[in-house]
């Protein structure tokens, strides 16, 4: 067996029983044994850690995570120092250092273990006593190698093994440098001991700035800052003694000991009281604890001499920090942070090594790596440990660049790439993203470098601080020559690497489309035979084999076609890859369903919010058990969907039947037919202003509730339930599909909807307006009772109308005759029992002359005044109406100086008018100032004032002392965010304290909104049909407006408890959900990045925003209840 070969054993728990920890693997080496730490790094780009270590033969040995090899090299003469990781090159890898006995240091790439540079120490080395350190000492950017040898000299090299420096101090046998900065304003120093001397500090180009001058033998320092005073100190040895020094050289106390200290001093706060403490271990097996000030915490014994330090992780899961030493006992040894040994694990051998913690699965779990003096590594886990676990001071010298420093910045930092796609490295266009966790948020630089041959490497950079991060670049191969492709992604915490992953290939245009064609076709026709009605399908597939044998034979002469022709083949091919991938994925889904359940149906619960999109949510894998769930308040409206889809090739006519509704709990309480709290609807998808589909009108199931699925296709059921008729508690029922055949089929989906105990307040908080001229609107004209039916349900208690009293004057300016109030009479007797009114119009007094002249003025103050009179014969006071004299002033020059002029006439007539204004962004401060007296309601446009802009202006509408709402009026409406334009709107309105919301518009327009709008934008909130139909979002404005009513029954309740001083743990936790939680709704209505309309992911991408919106309303409503229910008295 050649040096290379290895023996690659996985453990039987029958062959090996380590107590509480599993054996995953154990790699032996047959020539030579590891007398040194490994180092940890992912060499092959897998995301996880690869372990490299190095033999007393000679060999240096780099093992996958699955104890597999990845290469070897054997250098000849015995390696006894740990190997040292970093990059040095610019290259996708890391370089791998290692310094034999006869003291030549090598630098091996780490893609094959290629000798890149060597460099000849002055002397060679003893035994296992030093290591190399990389670590960047002059802030270019690239590393510096930093090294000695047994006769006291210290090199330090350049990343191309150039010497920039060496120090001869007269300090015996050079022990493992530390490099670290001792200070935050402060370069980085070099810490230097030995067999002569303790403690050796120089600086960047080696010249020594102090010493430690005692005659006694050292140990390798540790640099950290143990007192928490912002300066490191230096941790080392003083013959039998553990010492501390400040960063200016002065001894800050001593530590005994039974003998001498090797290179096993760590740190960390493994007890987790904010306190760092000391680990060391003496050559005896006595391991102490010792605090900054150093004094005794505990002390334990691992029986045996130790030379290497332990490791601080939390390895069995319990969330707490064990220490983790090893030596020549052969056990592995496991303490407590209290200083209790937890276990003394027997292993196969003893070792000269740290035992390591390594995150060999990728998810962060951690993994012991023990090195045995004969017999190579074994790794071992604990069952109970847990993905993402803390790891205070994993690997000998903390990491593998071996800086003997501890960095607390990186404690828990726990970076790493949890998944990543190069893309299909198909000929045009390919995607690469990086999916990152980021546990401690760290502010995080990505950097995406991608290389083609002939070309320069184009590097994107991104920054990341979440804690969790996707990262998205493209890269685009050429259609008519191959290519050489190397793209590296990395990952830099400040200028240190923390996760990396690469991939290299050779592209020949077009070659792995048709490769890929080829299966693809195989696995639709595979697939189909599962289905009862393959035929279509399979023929589907066999014409598309058929032209893949065309494309292979044109790919060889597909350089030499004109460009336009170049892309026009590609795209055919690309075209039945896409539509292929999407066939087989139907099909599967299909043959499952056939396969596990009732055929040809598949029932699937959906989020009412997100965007239908029918066959394409089986590709984004949003398919969900059939379960209907409704959570609301009682008194509330609240709504749910279900997915319908028909696998079969025939269209299918069914009915929807719906059992009666049964109070869990109350055998007294009497069923509930459904059909008297439960609307149900089909979601339909209508024509919008981009010229797509938005499945979004609600109209009724029909009076038979009876529907047709299209064969290879899906429908999407609305259900809307009143819980004004249900007693609190949890109502179940059963949502029946059944087929309208001689033999029907039936598909069901239970349906529960839960009733919370709080109810919604009896009187709304939150006014809303929405401007619907129903009466000018010819598509609903003759709906109007309907439509004020439907507008008084979904909270509507703002009116705009136009329809004022009209009058004549004369040129004294005397009103002529009658004031004619019969249209606006109508009006106000139907709406004003409903809310307040805005009245619209200037133009209701006519007469002689311009505006400005004094005949009209005396004229309209006249008319304004027989108004209010009529009003209040009436019985319409002051609070239930306000005049509207411009709408949006600010749009254009001249608008507010028109208020102005009308603002001023009513404040004439009578003070006490309301008077209403909803200014635009455009608007001037000097304007709002001038009309502060003139407005008692204001009305601002939300992405005029509300969205991170003119918080000037609007904190001068604030300070007002007015009425304070809100409205907005954007466009492409089938496609603004039901949660978050719509439902987001009232809680926006919430976090800046105003009580009133409003959308243009309801219904006016000369459009039909069944189509694409002609000459306009998509404003409406509803369709016309047999009275009204809702859309998806009128809906979503009603739960918005209920979910600011229990935001305001909070908010009392809470004021209540605490002026009686009750549930104050209740309080505070409601105080901050008003706040602060409520603030995370609000973000939806336009402050977070994933906006209110679709972005660059399309609608897939708005099925993913509203699933996370509604997840975080669903909780927050939750809480809303669970605290009302805790305030009550």
């Amino acid at each position: 067996m050649s040096w290379r070969s290895v023996l690659l054993t996985v453990f039987l728990a029958a062959a090996w029983r380590i107590e509480a920890a599993e054996v995953l693997w154990r790699f032996e080496t047959p020539l030579g044994n590891v007398d040194s730490s490994p180092a940890l790094a992912d060499m092959n780009g897998d995301g996880r850690q690869d372990i490299i270590i190095t033999t007393a033969s000679g060999s240096v040995v780099v093992v996958d995570s699955a104890g597999r090899e990845i290469w070897g090299r054997s250098l000849q003469i015995p390696i006894s120092i740990p190997p040292t990781v970093a990059n040095l090159v610019e290259d996708e890898q890391p370089e791998i250092l290692v310094l034999n006995q006869a003291g030549t240091v090598f630098c091996l790439a780490g893609q094959n273990g290629d000798t890149i540079w060597k460099y000849d120490l002055p002397s060679e080395i003893e035994w296992g006593t030093t290591a190399i350190v990389a670590c960047d000492l002059d802030g270019d950017g690239t590393n510096e190698v930093v090294t000695g040898d047994s006769a006291g000299h210290v090199v330090c090299l350049s990343p191309k093994g150039e010497r920039v420096w060496q120090y001869d101090g007269g300090h015996g046998q050079t022990y493992p440098p530390a490099v670290g900065s001792l200070t935050e304003s402060t370069p980085p120093s070099i810490l230097l001991s030995g067999s002569q001397l303790p403690l050796v500090c120089l600086d960047t180009s080696g010249k020594e700035q102090w010493r430690l001058d005692i005659a006694a033998q050292g140990a390798a320092p540790v640099i950290a800052d143990i007192n928490d005073d912002g300066a490191r100190e230096i941790l080392t040895a003083i013959g039998n003694s553990v010492a501390a020094a400040g960063s200016n050289g002065e001894l800050l106390w001593r530590f005994e000991m039974p003998k001498e200290i090797d290179s096993s001093i760590c740190v960390g706060d493994a007890n987790q009281d904010g306190i760092l403490e000391i680990y060391a271990i003496d050559l005896s097996g006595l391991l102490a604890a010792i605090a900054p000030d150093g004094t005794r915490l505990w002390t334990g014994n691992v029986h045996e001499r130790a030379r290497r330090s332990p490791a601080l992780a939390d390895i069995d899961g319990d969330g707490r920090i064990e220490i983790v030493a090893a030596g020549y006992s052969g056990e592995l040894h496991v303490f407590s942070a209290e200083g209790e040994q937890k276990e003394a694990i027997a292993m196969p051998n003893p070792t000269n090594a740290s035992p390591t913690i390594a995150d060999l699965l990728g998810d962060g779990t951690p993994c012991v790596v023990y090195a045995c003096t004969s017999g190579g590594i074994m790794v071992s886990k604990w069952p109970s440990a847990k993905a993402g676990a803390q790891v205070i001071w994993p690997e000998y010298r903390f990491n593998s660049a071996r800086v003997g420093t501890f960095n607390a910045g990186t404690e828990q930092s726990s970076v790493r790439i949890a998944a990543v796609d190069f893309g299909k490295m198909y000929a045009g266009e390919n995607a690469i993203r990086l999916d990152i966790e980021n546990p401690a948020r760290r502010s995080l630089r990505v950097e995406i470098t991608t290389s083609k041959s002939g070309e320069a490497p184009r590097t994107m950079t991104f920054e990341v601080s979440e804690a969790s991060a996707t990262v998205l670049d493209r890269y685009s191969l050429p259609t008519e020559k191959p290519v050489d492709l190397n793209i590296t992604c990395r990952v830099y915490d400040g200028e240190a690497v923390v996760a990396q992953r690469s991939h290299n290939a050779h592209i020949m245009p077009l070659q792995k489309e048709i490769a890929d064609l080829a299966a693809l076709l195989d696995d639709v026709v595979t697939t189909a035979q599962r289905l009862p009605d393959a035929y279509a399908i399979t023929g589907s597939a066999r014409e598309a084999m058929e032209r893949r044998e065309y494309y292979a034979t044109r790919i060889a002469s597909v350089g030499t076609l004109p460009d336009v022709e170049q892309r026009a083949f590609r795209d055919a091919i690309h075209d039945d890859i896409r539509d292929f991938s999407r066939l087989l994925k139907f099909a599967a889904t299909a043959a499952d369903q056939r396969e596990r359940g009732p055929w040809p149906l598949r029932l699937s619960a959906a989020n009412p919010w997100a965007p239908f999109g029918a066959f394409d949510e089986i590709l984004e894998e949003r398919l969900k058990d059939p379960e209907v769930t409704i959570e609301a308040f009682s008194g509330e409206v609240e709504d749910a969907a279900l997915n319908v889809f028909n696998f079969g090739t025939a269209p299918l006519q069914v009915r929807v039947e719906l059992d009666p509704l049964v109070l869990e709990g109350a055998q007294d309480a009497a069923p509930v037919a459904s059909r008297e709290v439960i609307a149900i609807h089909e979601v339909v998808n209508v024509p919008t202003q981009s010229l797509d589909l938005s499945a979004d009108a609600l109209p009724r199931i029909n009076p038979g509730y009876a529907l047709t699925l299209p064969a290879w296709d899906a429908r999407q059921l609305w259900f809307a339930v009143e819980t004004k008729g249900l007693a609190t508690g949890r109502w179940t029922s059963t949502v029946r599909i059944r087929t309208l055949e001689v033999e029907p089929r039936e598909f069901a989906a239970p349906l529960t909807v839960e009733v919370w105990e709080p109810a919604l307040p009896e009187t709304q908080a939150l006014r809303h307006c929405n401007w619907g001229y129903v009466y000018s609107t010819p598509r609903m004209r003759e709906f109007e009772e309907e439509t004020l039916q439907d507008r008084v349900a979904h909270g509507n208690n703002v009116f705009v109308t136009t329809l004022v009293p009209k009058a004549t004057y004369d040129e004294a300016g005397a009103i002529v005759g009658e004031i004619d109030y019969t249209e606006h009479d109508a009006y106000v007797r139907r709406y004003a029992p409903h809310g307040i009114i805005l009245f619209q119009n200037t133009g209701g007094v006519t007469g002689p002359g311009a505006p400005e002249t004094g005949a009209f003025r005396k004229a309209h103050v006249a008319w304004l005044r027989a108004w209010v009179a009529h009003l209040k014969e009436m019985g319409i006071g002051y609070d239930r109406y306000a005049m509207y004299p411009v709408d949006e002033p600010g749009l254009q020059e001249g608008l507010v100086e028109q208020y102005l002029f009308y603002a001023k006439l009513a404040r004439e007539a009578d003070p006490n008018i309301q008077i209403y204004t909803d200014p635009v962004a455009r608007i001037r401060k000097e304007e709002l100032v001038e009309m502060l007296p003139y407005v008692d309601i204001w009305c601002p446009n939300r992405g005029g004032f509300l969205l991170d802009i003119n918080q000037d202006k609007l904190e001068i509408i604030k300070n007002s002392g007015g009425i304070l709402w809100t409205y907005e009026c954007s466009d492409n409406a089938k496609h603004q965010s039901p949660l978050g334009y719509y439902r987001g709107q009232s809680w926006l309105a919430w976090h800046h304290g105003l009580t009133g919301i409003g959308f243009w518009s309801y219904c006016t327009s000369q459009a039909d909104p069944w189509y694409k709008p002609e000459g306009t934008m998509d404003y409406l909130l509803v369709y016309q049909g047999d009275g009204v139909v809702p859309s998806k979002r009128w809906e979503a404005v009603r739960d918005g407006i209920e979910d600011y009513d229990m935001l305001a029954a909070l908010r009392n309740a809470t004021r209540k408890a605490k002026d009686e001083n009750r549930s104050p743990e209740a309080v505070a936790k409601a105080e901050t959900l008003l706040k602060d939680t409520a603030f995370q709704v609000a973000r939806f209505c336009g402050l977070d990045e994933d906006g209110t309309t679709p972005g660059k992911d399309g609608l897939s991408g708005v099925r993913t925003v509203e699933d996370r919106r509604h997840g975080l309303i669903q909780t927050v409503r939750r809480e809303i209840a669970q605290l009302l229910v805790q305030l009550a008295p």
